[in-house]
C-alpha cells in the first residue's frame, strides 16, 4: 500500500526513477529540425508571413498610393489610411464573436474565411477606387477588419492545437511552436518595404493589389486545409 501510494504521488511526466533524474517528460524541448516535421506548421507559418506582409503593406504604403495614385492631399491620405488601422482594432475585437456566432467555434476554418472575405475587399477596393473617399473608406476598413482579425487566431490559437497533438504537449511546446510561427511571421514586416516597393516602381500599383490578393487567397487555401488537419 505504501508503495502504491508513493507511486501515485510521484509528478506527472516521471515513469521510472531515470526519467526523474533527468527531469519531466514534458519540459523536453522541441528542436528546430522536430518543428519543421510537424505536419502543417511549415504550411500555417508561411501563411503567416504572408498575412504580415499584406496587414504592413497596407499600413505603410497606403497613404503613399492614396496620395500619388488618387491624387488626395497629403492631410486627407492620412487621415483616411487610419481607417485601415480602426478597422484593425474592430475586426481583432468582434473576431471572437464572428467565430463562435457563425463558425461554431471553429476558429482556424473561420480565419480562412475572413481571409478570402479581405481578399474580395481588396480586389473590390482596386476596381472601385475612382468611386471617392466614401467608399474608399468602407473598402479600407473591411480590409483592415478582416485581415487582422486573423492574428490573435493564427498567433494564439493555432501554437496550442498543434502542441496538442504532439507526444509531449505542455505549456513549454505551445510557447516553442508560438515562438517559432511569431519569429519566422516577422520575415514579413521585414521584406515588406523592399517588396511592395520593387513592384510599385516596375509593374504599378495594380502589381501590388494582384499580389496582395493572391498572398491572401494562398493563405486562407492554408489555413482551411489546416482546420480539416485539427478536427
Amino acid at each position: 500500500a505504501a508503495a502504491a501510494t508513493a507511486a501515485t504521488s510521484r509528478p506527472l511526466g516521471y515513469d521510472d526513477e531515470e526519467d526523474a533524474e533527468r527531469g519531466p517528460l514534458n519540459n523536453e524541448a522541441l528542436t528546430m529540425r522536430q518543428m519543421l516535421t510537424i505536419k502543417m506548421l511549415p504550411e500555417v507559418t508561411l501563411a503567416f508571413v504572408c498575412i504580415k506582409l499584406v496587414r504592413y503593406a497596407f499600413l505603410l504604403w497606403l497613404p503613399m498610393y492614396l496620395h500619388h495614385e488618387l491624387h488626395y492631399t497629403e492631410e486627407r491620405a492620412g487621415l483616411v489610411s487610419t481607417v485601415f488601422d480602426i478597422g484593425a482594432v474592430g475586426g481583432s475585437a468582434l473576431s471572437g464573436v464572428f467565430v463562435q456566432e457563425v463558425f461554431k467555434g471553429r476558429d482556424v476554418a473561420a480565419a480562412g474565411c475572413m481571409l478570402l472575405i479581405a481578399a474580395s475587399c481588396i480586389v473590390l477596393f482596386s476596381l472601385t477606387s475612382a468611386w471617392g473617399v466614401v467608399t474608399n473608406a468602407f473598402f479600407i476598413f473591411n480590409m483592415g477588419a478582416f485581415c487582422c482579425a486573423v492574428d490573435p487566431i493564427v498567433s494564439g490559437t493555432v501554437p496550442i492545437k498543434f502542441a496538442k497533438l504532439q507526444t509531449i504537449s505542455s505549456a513549454d511546446t505551445t510557447s516553442q511552436i508560438a515562438g517559432f510561427m511569431n519569429g519566422v511571421a516577422g520575415l514579413g514586416p521585414i521584406i515588406t518595404g523592399v517588396v511592395i516597393g520593387a513592384l510599385a516602381d516596375a509593374l504599378g500599383w495594380q502589381s501590388v493589389f494582384y499580389v496582395v490578393t493572391a498572398m491572401c487567397f494562398g493563405a486562407a487555401v492554408i489555413l482551411q486545409r489546416a482546420s480539416r488537419y485539427f478536427r
